[in-house]
């Protein structure tokens, strides 16, 4: 194993820490795991100028540029790097070099066709290593190929049956389902937010793909070198399996040795944080991310779980503000492109901000950054359009919501009926609830899920808000909604986009309705408009016994 001195895509900002090759490698991979293009840019930069020129660094750092939307430059780089490629990477680079021009704007289809002729070629007499190279990247770059990860990692393992790295990487498509190209509509554990927490429900399906994953992780940790170079991947793999099947201690033991056997490792600080968040370990989660923070003061992980932890469990929303702005110069620092993780962290954080206009200021900044690098997308528009109608800005928030449906019907996502529920609650709060009914009645023809909250919670709204006849009933059955999805929300640990699953701002005006029906019926407080309701200030001695339910399960 080679060793050097290298600033761990930390931009010179701290102490130069000891890492060594492999330590340099699986954070590639994590980084690419998590959706983070510069870290895995830089990554390979500083780890080349300590090493060496490595060829497989240098393919890394191009599938960086690509994840970044640098496709034309890629393309360059990957076609100059076969001229005189390593054989170990010749594959991976043609592979790339399809993939890019694929996600380009426009499509160069002869190069596709001429470069997919070449790789269906070079795979015959291929070696293991290069198999694997190029298996890890349709793994991590999703897209149309993404399936050809399962297939191509098998071929090396037969070629190498003891390859490490192709056990390990079988071992990730197994509980996430990404590159396994034979599970049609299965669903795995999900590939991992930013946040590297799967918060995803705890299937059936879910628990025994991560239960088979867990087997070749400890298969690999067995082996005689004790995984060898593909150990730090290996124990991530197993940490996230324990996760998925509620083992969240056990979680916490692995990240734990991870830390302890591979101390250069720089993002073992925030993965241990967030394995003793999901183990309710609150105390030692912000321990970890303190640390973490201490190393290294733009850890982009370790300030989100502070931000987390100040706002959903300690209520210091001054401390938050602090974390926020701090949060938001290591993004522009680290991940300047990154509209995904620019959303994301704006939508967590926007979740669990209380309605504090400093959070949610720091939140919309976010997402106009993320909208200046993606200005039609519909997701960014929907949250725009949220955060929004959090702030009291109704009309704005119809106005975006009106972009984000113009998105979804673009992209195809036809049965997306988030943008018209929003649109929906904005008119019943604006008071405009002939334009709501209207709306619901048509939704009625179309929404065919009988569990859905969302959908009998605006009914009820409204029904409450005209006092409809048909009140009482509209009540009852939000109430059986709620019962259900609150069990299903409460079967998954505590993360960072726990509560964009939960949706907080929905429960608790969930909890201010139960409130005035259960109050009014029972003569103890009036029925207030429901347009000028705050969902989180019911009174206590308004508070009924089902709305207390929604509060206690949200705290």
């Amino acid at each position: 194993r080679r060793y050097a001195t290298v600033r761990a895509a930390r931009f010179g900002r701290v102490p130069a820490v000891a890492m060594s090759y492999d330590e340099s490698r699986a954070m590639v991979t994590h980084y690419a795991r998590l959706g983070y293009a510069r870290h895995v840019q830089t990554t390979c930069a500083n780890a080349a100028r300590a090493l060496g020129n490595d060829p497989a660094l240098s393919f890394w750092r191009a599938f960086g540029t690509i994840a970044e939307g640098g496709h034309s430059e890629a393309i360059t780089k990957l076609e100059a790097m076969l001229t005189h490629a390593d054989r170990d990477i010749e594959l991976a680079c043609m592979a790339a070099i399809v993939h890019a021009h694929k996600s380009a704007r426009v499509v160069d289809e002869d190069s596709v066709e001429r470069y997919e002729t070449r790789v269906l070629s070079e795979e015959q007499s291929a070696s293991a290593t290069a198999l694997v190279e190029c298996a890890t990247f349709y793994h991590l770059a999703g897209g149309p190929d993404a399936g050809r990860a399962k297939d191509t990692a098998r071929r090396a393992l037969d070629l190498a049956p003891g390859d490490v790295r192709a056990k390990t990487l079988l071992g990730w498509i197994e509980m996430t389902g990404r590159g396994d190209g034979d599970a049609g509509d299965e669903p795995g554990t999900g590939t991992g937010t930013a946040s590297g927490v799967l918060t995803s429900a705890r299937s059936a399906t879910s628990r025994r793909r991560a239960a088979a994953a867990v087997r070749v992780f400890d298969e690999v940790l067995r082996s005689p070198d004790k995984g060898g170079e593909a150990a730090i991947d290996a124990l991530l793999g197993k940490a996230r399996a324990m996760t998925v099947l509620s083992r969240y201690d056990a979680a916490v033991d692995v990240m734990n040795e991870l830390a302890a056997r591979h101390p250069g490792f720089a993002p073992a600080a925030s993965e241990r944080a967030k394995a003793r968040l999901a183990a309710c370990d609150f105390e030692g989660a912000a321990e970890n991310a303190r640390r973490g923070l201490a190393e290294d003061p733009e850890d982009i992980e370790c300030h989100r779980v502070m931000v987390f932890l100040s706002l959903s469990r300690d209520g210091d929303v001054q401390a938050a503000r602090r974390q926020m702005a701090s949060l938001e110069e290591a993004l522009e620092r680290r991940e300047p492109r990154n509209a995904f993780l620019f959303l994301e962290t704006s939508r967590d954080a926007a979740r669990v901000a209380g309605g504090d206009a400093a959070v949610l200021a720091s939140c919309g900044r976010l997402l106009e950054k993320a909208r200046s690098l993606r200005p039609d997308d519909g997701a960014i528009s929907c949250e725009s359009a949220y955060q929004a109608r959090l702030a009291g800005k109704y009309g704005d928030a119809i106005e975006l919501y009106a972009a984000a449906a113009t998105a979804a019907e673009a992209e195809g996502r036809l049965d997306d009926l988030t943008p018209m529920y929003g649109t929906i609650l904005c008119q019943i709060l604006d008071r405009r609830v002939s334009e709501a009914a209207s709306q619901l009645e048509f939704l009625e023809d179309i929404a065919t899920d009988e569990n859905d909250l969302v959908f009998a919670f605006l009914n009820a709204l409204n029904a409450h808000a005209v006092n409809a006849e048909d009140a009482d009933a509209r009540a009852e059955e939000l109430q059986r909604r709620a019962a259900l999805f609150l069990e299903s929300v409460l079967k998954k640990p505590p993360a960072l986009d726990f509560f964009a699953e939960c949706d907080p701002d929905v429960l608790l005006r969930c909890a201010s309705l139960f409130s005035e029906r259960d109050g009014s019926v029972d003569g103890t407080a009036g029925a207030r408009d429901a347009g000028t309701a705050d969902a989180g200030t019911a009174e206590s001695e308004t508070e009924t016994p089902r709305a207390l339910r929604i509060l206690e399960a949200l705290c």
